[in-house]
C-alpha cells in the first residue's frame, strides 16, 4: 500500500506567517514523488499562491483573536476535523509547531497522541523564560519520546527544550528555517546614509519596535534612515512611537512586501530586536542577500554570525545594550560594512540556508515505508 505523508501546520492564523515557510516549501519537493495531505488554518487559495498544490488540503479554523466562547467552539469543531483524518500505519505524519507547547493543545492533543504511524515534530519558535509544571513536563517527555524525529529550526531552541522538559532529545536534530525564496546576493546599496531596515510583523512586544525606536532616538546625532517593513496589529502603536520619539522625518513605514529583493536591495543592515525567536526568516534572507544585521540575543538570532558580525548582538529588552550595539554598527565605515555583508552571504550559503527544506524532505522520506523505499 503507497503511504502518504500528512503535513499538520499547527498556526493559529489563516493568514501566512513565517512559521508556516518550512513545511510549505518541504511540501513543495514531496509533492513531486508523493501524496501529500495538507492540514492547516491556511485556505486552500493562499497554499495554492505560494505554489503548493497538495493531492488534498483540509483547512482547520483559525483561533487567532478570537473571542473565548468563539474559541472554544471552533476547537471542537477542529477536534471533530481531525478526528476524520486517520492516517495508516505506514503513513508519516509531519506536525509543525509555532511554539514549542503547541501540542498540549486540545484541538491537536488527542490526534496526534491517537496516531499509529510515523510522525515528525517541528518546532518553530521556544520561549525561553517558560517553565512548565511536573505533570506537563513528563506529558511532554512521553510525546516527544515516542516522536520519531523532533526538529528544532535552532540550536537554542533546542537547549531550552532540553531543560524544559529534562530530557535530552536524542531523537533531535536542528534544520534552519528556508527563506520563501531562493535569494542570490544583491549589489551592495549606493547611499550615503546608512539604511537600516526593520523587517516583521507587527507585533511590538514580540518583535521588538518600540525598543528599536527608543535607542535610535538616542542616536539623532549620527546619520541613519530606518525602513519599516510588515503589517499587524501594533501599526497604529508604532506609528505613534515614532511621534513620541521625535523620529518622523528619520523614520518611514512600508508595510508588508511580498519579496525579499524588494527590502534588500535598498537597506544596508536588519536591524531586529525580538524577545523571542526560533531562527527568523528575515536573518536567513539579509544574510543570503549579503546584509548586515544587528539582532538581540535570543533564539537563533546569533547562531551563524561569525567574525565581526558577532560585535553587532544586544541583550533582548536593554535600551542602553541596543544603543551600544546599533552606535557599533554606525559606527563601520561602508567598506566594513560591505564586507561583512560579503562575509554573511557566504556563510548563508555554507548552511546551504536556501535549501533546508530538502533537508527536512529526505527526513520524512526515511520514514516511508513505500516499496521503493
Amino acid at each position: 500500500m503507497r503511504s502518504k505523508i500528512y503535513i499538520l501546520g499547527a498556526s493559529g492564523s489563516s493568514s501566512w506567517s513565517g512559521s508556516d515557510g518550512l513545511w510549505i516549501r518541504t511540501a513543495k519537493l514531496l509533492v513531486r514523488k508523493h501524496q501529500v495531505c495538507t492540514i492547516s488554518p491556511l485556505s486552500k487559495k493562499t497554499v495554492l499562491e505560494h505554489g503548493l498544490n497538495p493531492y488534498r488540503h483540509i483547512q482547520l479554523p483559525a483561533l487567532t483573536k478570537k473571542p473565548f466562547l468563539s474559541r472554544i467552539a471552533l476547537k471542537v469543531y477542529g477536534i471533530g476535523i481531525l478526528a476524520c483524518i486517520k492516517p495508516k500505519s505506514n503513513d508519516v505524519v509531519l506536525f509543525s509547531q509555532g511554539s514549542i507547547d503547541t501540542f498540549f493543545d486540545a484541538m491537536y492533543w488527542r490526534w496526534l497522541n491517537r496516531l499509529r504511524c510515523k510522525r515528525i515534530s517541528l518546532t518553530q519558535l521556544n520561549t525561553e523564560i517558560r517553565a512548565y509544571p511536573l505533570g506537563q513536563v513528563q506529558a511532554g517527555k512521553s510525546f516527544f519520546k515516542g516522536t520519531s524525529t523532533n526538529v528544532f529550526v535552532s540550536q537554542r531552541n533546542l537547549d531550552v527544550a532540553k531543560r524544559q522538559f529534562l530530557y535530552d532529545f536524542p531523537n533531535s536534530r536542528v534544520i534552519y528555517n528556508a527563506p520563501k525564496f531562493d535569494l542570490d546576493q544583491l549589489p551592495w546599496p549606493e547611499n550615503d546614509v546608512i539604511q537600516l531596515a526593520s523587517v516583521g510583523r507587527f507585533e511590538a512586544e514580540t518583535k521588538g519596535q518600540l525598543v528599536l525606536l527608543e535607542s535610535l532616538a538616542q542616536l539623532k546625532h549620527k546619520p541613519w534612515a530606518l525602513n519599516i517593513y510588515g503589517n499587524g496589529p501594533d501599526e497604529g502603536l508604532i506609528r505613534e512611537a515614532i511621534k513620541y520619539f521625535g523620529l518622523g522625518e528619520r523614520c518611514s513605514i512600508h508595510g508588508y512586501v511580498n519579496h525579499p529583493e524588494e527590502i534588500w536591495s535598498s537597506n544596508h543592515a536588519l536591524v531586529l530586536f525580538s524577545s523571542m525567536e526560533g531562527f527568523p526568516l528575515v536573518i536567513a534572507e539579509a544574510m543570503l542577500s549579503g546584509r548586515v544585521c544587528a539582532v538581540s540575543d535570543v533564539g537563533g538570532n546569533r547562531e551563524l554570525f561569525e567574525g565581526q558580525q558577532m560585535e553587532l548582538i544586544s541583550s533582548p529588552g536593554s535600551i542602553p545594550s541596543t544603543v551600544a550595539t546599533i552606535s557599533t554598527l554606525l559606527q563601520k565605515t561602508t567598506q566594513e560594512l560591505r564586507e561583512l555583508g560579503n562575509s554573511n552571504a557566504l556563510v548563508a550559503r555554507r548552511h546551504h540556508l536556501n535549501e533546508s527544506m530538502a533537508v527536512l524532505a529526505n527526513e520524512i522520506e526515511t520514514l516511508m515505508d513505500d516499496e521503493q523505499y
